[in-house]
């Protein structure tokens, strides 16, 4: 699936997503004390990647005490976020051509924000996330598949 047919589907479904899953109390306590704790464990500005409703960014900014952005290629989402999350800056990029300078992160989460990808799109992606990092900071990245999951990684 391209990145744009990616993004209108989630535009088209934007209020049933955010109805279903769009805040803090519909997601996994695990899910939510792993970020907690990569958040309090990361240094300096942090990149919600794939924000999608910005429940996961309100969390990062430790509702509005941390530097944080969020980018999303879906606009309903970004402008959901934007309405419900205003302390937190938002916009809305393609992961794989951030509109960010580089080395001016201490890290980027990107929590299920690649699932989408074609698999030979992802090593452009994690290469963008890694151009943004401050050198050795990490990435904290969720995927699953029917037999794992994947939560933590470092570029």
């Amino acid at each position: 699936m391209l990145r744009a047919d990616v993004a209108a589907a989630y535009d088209a479904r934007a209020n049933e997503y955010i109805a279903k899953l769009g805040s803090l109390e519909q997601m996994a306590p695990q899910d939510r004390q792993t970020i907690e704790v990569w958040r309090d464990a990361t240094a300096g500005r942090i990149l919600d990647a794939g924000c999608g409703p910005g429940h996961w960014t309100d969390l990062l900014s430790a509702h509005g005490q941390r530097d944080v952005i969020g980018a999303d290629a879906s606009e309903r989402f970004v402008s959901s976020a934007r309405e419900r999350f205003p302390h937190v800056s938002l916009f809305v990029a393609d992961l794989a051509t951030l509109p960010i300078a580089t080395a001016s992160l201490g890290g980027v989460l990107a929590w299920f924000s690649i699932i989408h990808a074609a698999p030979e799109n992802v090593p452009e992606t994690l290469a963008e996330f890694a151009r943004v990092l401050e050198p050795r900071d990490p990435c904290c990245s969720a995927s699953s598949t029917a037999t794992s999951s994947s939560r933590l990684i470092t570029l």
